[in-house]
C-alpha cells in the first residue's frame, strides 16, 4: 500500500555506535548486523563471495550470513580499538534521516529517503561545540557537508541537496528497508586518551544498507528503535581513518586492517572473483523527531590529533 501523501519526517539518529556488545557478566561479546553478500564463510572462515589472503584472519559470518568484520576486530582487540572508536559518544555527530511521501502506516511499497550529516544542532559556538539536544522535533539541526551533493566545496549558499537518496525505499510490517543508496560518509566520535575530549572520524560506507524498526506513536510522531545500518568500508579509507587517530600505519595495515577484510568493496563485484578490499560494517541506533535548520552548511569539526590523508592500501 502506498499512501503516498504524508508529511515529510525528519529523524535525528540517537546512540550511533559499532553493533558490539560487550556485556555486563563478563561473557564473551557479541556482534549484530545484516547479510551484505549474500552468502556465508566457509567453514574455516573463508569468504565464499570475495578473494581473500592466504593470510587474512577468519572471518565469522554466523549461521544467518551476518557481515560485521568491524565488529569483531573491535571486539576482539578492545583494548587498542574500544576507546579510540566509540560511536556516537559526542551526541552533536550523528545522521539526519528524511522520509518523503511516507503514509505513516506499517506497510508502504515506495518511501524516498535523504540522508545527511550534521556537526549537531544550533547554537553552535565559536569553537564549535552544538548545544545539547534534547531529540525532539524541538531541535534544529545543522547540515553538514558530508552528503552534499556539492561536497565539502560548498558555499555557506549551496542548497541543502542530499548525495545520499534512495527513492525505492518501503515500509513492510512497520520495517522502513532501503537498499539502494550507493554510499554514505558516516560520521563517529572517537576518543583519544592522551589528547582528551571526543573527534570525529568519517566511515564511508559503500552500498550502505539500512533497517529501522519504526514505532509509530500517533499524530504522525515516528521513531525508530534497535535499528540497523550496515556497509563496506574499503580498507584504503579505513587506513587513513584510523591513521587520523594516531594508531600507527604500519600496525595499522600489518595487523589491523588487511587481515581481516572480509568482504568486496562494492556490491557488484560479490561473487565475480575480485579480492576482498572492505571490512563489513554493521551499526545500530535510535531515532527521534528533528527539525533541518534553514541556514547552508555548517562544517563538522575534525580536529584528530593526527594526520590522515591518503595512505597505503593493503598490498
Amino acid at each position: 500500500m502506498h499512501g503516498g501523501d504524508g508529511p515529510q519526517v525528519v529523524l535525528a539518529l540517537r546512540n550511533l555506535r559499532f553493533a558490539v556488545d560487550f556485556g555486563n557478566g563478563g561473557g564473551p561479546p557479541s556482534v549484530g548486523g545484516l547479510d551484505l553478500d549474500h552468502a556465508c564463510s566457509r567453514e574455516n572462515g573463508t569468504p565464499t563471495s570475495c578473494v581473500s589472503k592466504a593470510t587474512a584472519t577468519p572471518h565469522k559470518d554466523d549461521g544467518q550470513g551476518v557481515d560485521n568484520a568491524m565488529g569483531w576486530l573491535i571486539a576482539d582487540n578492545s583494548d587498542q580499538l574500544h576507546e579510540l572508536l566509540t560511536s556516537n559518544s559526542y551526541p552533536g555527530v550523528t545522521l539526519l534521516l528524511r522520509l518523503n511521501e511516507y503514509n505513516g502506516r506499517v506497510d508502504d511499497d515506495q518511501v524516498g529517503i535523504e540522508v545527511f550529516t550534521t556537526g549537531g544542532i544550533d547554537p553552535i559556538d565559536d569553537a564549535g561545540v552544538p548545544a545539547v539536544p534534547s531529540w525532539t522535533d524541538a531541535d534544529t539541526w545543522t547540515v553538514s557537508c558530508e552528503t552534499l551533493t556539492a561536497g565539502c566545496d560548498a558555499g555557506a549558499n549551496s542548497p541543502i541537496v542530499s548525495a545520499s537518496v534512495d527513492s525505492m525505499a518501503y515500509v513492510s510490517q512497520g520495517v522502513l528497508v532501503s537498499q539502494n543508496l550507493r554510499s554514505l560518509t558516516v560520521v563517529i566520535s572517537s576518543q583519544f586518551p592522551d589528547a582528551g575530549g571526543f573527534f570525529a572520524v568519517p566511515v564511508q560506507l559503500n552500498d550502505p544498507v539500512l533497517v529501522a524498526p519504526l514505532t509509530l506513536k500517533g499524530g504522525g510522531v515516528v521513531e525508530i528503535h534497535d535499528g540497523l545500518l550496515g556497509g563496506r568500508w574499503s580498507t584504503a579509507d579505513m587506513i587513513a581513518a584510523v591513521a587520523s587517530v594516531c594508531i600507527d600505519v604500519n600496525t595499522v595495515e600489518g595487523n589491523i586492517v588487511c587481515p581481516h577484510a572480509d568482504i568486496a568493496s562494492r556490491a557488484g563485484y560479490d561473487g565475480t572473483g575480485q579480492p576482498c578490499r572492505a571490512l563489513s560494517v554493521g551499526l545500530t541506533y535510535d531515532a527521534y523527531g528533528a527539525t533541518i535548520g534553514a541556514g547552508g552548511p555548517v562544517p563538522i569539526q575534525y580536529n584528530t590529533p593526527c594526520p590522515g590523508g591518503q595512505m597505503p592500501d593493503c598490498p
